[in-house]
Order: structure tokens, then C-alpha cells, then sequence
């Protein structure tokens, strides 16, 4: 009889903290940046959840605007986009993405990275135009990245020209017109620097193919100078190298042309 009166219990529901509650909400809809720890706890050490992995990267888009000054014959400019880090670190989802200018030609505006990094162009720039480009990824996160590139109307130019010999080394060319600041050169990890070059001295890749970049120091209006590289075969040019003069808060790349 004693259970007549007793009252019937009923089971208890699991409610969540409300921190990760919280945490949750802000995981699906991206309000938490790629900053934030990868795995969450609890108290006791428990794994609870691991926030997935998220990049979104560029050669020439920054997340804090990078401003470049093209040459004055320039009619486009390619830039990648990448849900890479490296070659060992890429996004968890699929990158869904969207690029927007102030002018020029785009030709992609859209799509979605997987494990990848693709090449856009913008095209029919005009000298003395400043142009914008934005590009947005997404993926449960959001990202931004941005530069402006400015295409010169007085001859502010850098150029790069590479000669191949046959003899297992190749000659680097850069010179400037009208520009100043100071040079950059980034190589291909797989070629030999030249040590016995001043601003290559220092520069040994042969055990850490990391570095392959060396500071050719501060440039005048017009200069010029001469690298050399050994190889042991492939086929490269020019373009295999990336190399800029920066003047405060201004990059200038170089482009291909011909000895002048």
C-alpha cells in the first residue's frame, strides 16, 4: 500500500550547458574564427567535439588588403585561391566561393574548392585604373580576402627575364623603371642559389627546400641585376619566379619581357 500514494517518478532530461549550447550555435552558422581551438573539452578532459578544419587562401589576395601597382602594358592579372594551407594541411568541407570587382573582366566569379588551388584572371585593365577584387569563402566559416591592383599610367614598371644555358645554370634578370623600394625574390625550391651572389650568400636550400626567397636589398628608379641558379633539368622560364619591389604600403610585380 505504501506505493499507492507514491508518486511516479519520471526520468531526468539531459539539458546542456549552456556554453555549449552556445558553442554549437556559433560552430554552424561560422561566428567562431579559424583562431579558436580545434578540439573542445569538458572539464573532466572528455573530447566533446573538433571543430573542422578551414582555410582559404591566396597568392595576391590578403585578408588586410594588399595594393599593388601593375605595369603600364598591363591587360590582366591572375591570382590563385586555395582551401590549402600547404600541401599538408587543407579544409575539412568543400569551399564554396565568390569574387567581386570594381571593373575589369573576371573569369571565374564563383565556384567550390576541393583540395584545390584555381587560377582566376582579371582582364581588360586600362592604365591609371585602380581596381578591387574581393573574394569570400565559405565553409561553416567565412573569410575574406582583398587587394586593389592599380595599373600604372607613368611607367612605373619591374621586369624579369630568364636565360637557360645548357650547362646546368640559368641567369635571372630584374630591372625597374621609375620605381623604388626594396626587391623580393621567391624561386623554385628545387633550383640552387648562386652563394657566391651577395644577397644569395646566406641562401642554402640544399637541405630545406623551404627556403627558396631571398631580399635582393633597396632599388632605385633604374637598376638592374643578375642571379644565377644551377638545375639538374626541367623546363623553366620567368614565370617560375615570383619577384616585387615594395615601397611602404605598395607591391610591384614583376612581369616577363625581353632583354631591352
Amino acid at each position: 500500500m505504501a506505493g499507492k500514494y507514491q508518486k511516479k517518478r519520471q526520468p531526468k532530461k539531459r539539458i546542456l550547458p549552456v556554453w555549449l549550447l552556445l558553442l554549437l550555435v556559433l560552430l554552424t552558422t561560422g561566428g567562431i574564427g579559424t583562431t579558436v581551438a580545434k578540439y573542445i573539452h569538458s572539464s573532466n578532459g572528455k573530447l566533446l567535439l573538433k571543430a573542422p578544419e578551414f582555410y582559404f587562401t591566396s597568392d595576391l589576395l590578403t585578408a588586410d588588403t594588399e595594393n599593388y601597382v601593375l605595369n603600364s602594358r598591363t591587360k590582366q592579372v591572375t591570382f590563385t585561391l586555395s582551401d590549402k594551407a600547404d600541401t599538408l594541411r587543407a579544409s575539412d568541407d568543400p569551399v564554396n566561393y565568390t569574387i567581386t570587382t570594381t571593373g575589369g573582366t573576371l573569369s571565374s566569379a564563383s565556384g567550390t574548392l576541393k583540395n584545390q588551388t584555381v587560377e582566376v584572371t582579371l582582364r581588360d585593365l586600362q592604365p591609371g585604373v585602380t581596381y578591387r577584387v574581393e573574394a569570400i569563402g565559405k565553409a561553416g566559416y567565412t573569410k575574406k580576402l582583398s587587394a586593389t591592383f592599380r595599373v600604372s599610367d607613368t611607367d612605373e614598371d619591374v621586369y624579369k627575364h630568364l636565360e637557360v644555358s645548357g650547362d646546368g645554370y640559368m641567369i635571372l634578370t630584374v630591372w625597374t623603371h621609375n620605381v623604388t623600394g626594396t626587391m623580393s625574390v621567391v624561386f623554385p625550391a628545387e633550383l640552387i642559389p648562386d652563394n657566391t651572389n651577395t644577397h644569395m650568400g646566406s641562401v642554402y636550400n640544399i637541405d630545406d627546400s623551404s627556403k627558396n626567397s631571398f631580399a635582393a636589398g633597396n632599388w632605385g628608379k633604374y637598376s638592374s641585376q643578375t642571379y644565377r641558379f644551377f638545375y639538374n633539368g626541367g623546363a623553366y622560364s620567368a614565370d617560375h619566379f615570383t619577384i616585387s619591389v615594395t615601397d611602404n604600403d605598395k607591391t610591384y610585380p614583376a612581369v616577363t619581357a625581353d632583354l631591352p
